[in-house]
């Protein structure tokens, strides 16, 4: 930004027109005064503005995989989750049914260990959970969903 700066001083400070040459020929025109009022002139129109800020999206690119779209709101249908009970001896094929689940990150956890490989659509999630051998004595297990900010959408106790 500083050499566009010096660049531009300059620029405005060779703006003099030559004094003694008063002929239309081309060697007469002063093209960096010429560019230097184009510049000034257009720098502040509205064109000008949308085209720094479409530059500045362009450069920082927000991602929107991590952020919930405008009138997208993520929901989940927890009386429908399966299975309703958790096996302790075997894998358990864990399915989250809901509306616009893929429209942000989602954050996934049982007894407070987060789970990771989930496949996510816009209608369901999908896992594979198999219980640790240290917590197969327990009798509820707690699964809290949250998105990226740490908005619990489903806080709910699963039994064995």
């Amino acid at each position: 930004m500083i050499p566009l700066a010096l660049r531009l001083k300059k620029t405005l400070l060779n703006l003099r027109l030559p004094l003694k040459k008063k002929s239309r020929s081309p060697e007469a025109v002063n093209l960096n005064r010429i560019i230097a009022i184009a510049a000034l002139t257009g720098l502040f129109t509205d064109m000008a503005m949308l085209k720094l800020k479409d530059i500045f999206e362009t450069i920082i690119k927000p991602n929107a995989d991590t952020t919930v779209k405008p009138g997208q709101v993520m929901e989940i249908d927890i009386m429908n989750i399966k299975p309703g009970k958790i096996n302790v001896n075997q894998p358990n094929e864990i399915t989250i049914p809901g509306k616009n689940l893929d429209a942000g990150k989602l954050i996934i956890k049982i007894n407070d260990k987060e789970i990771t490989g989930a496949a996510v659509t816009s209608t369901q999630i999908k896992f594979t959970y198999q219980i640790a051998d240290e917590d197969k004595s327990k009798t509820e297990f707690k699964l809290v969903i949250t998105d990226k900010d740490g908005k619990e959408l489903t806080n709910l106790k699963m039994s064995v």
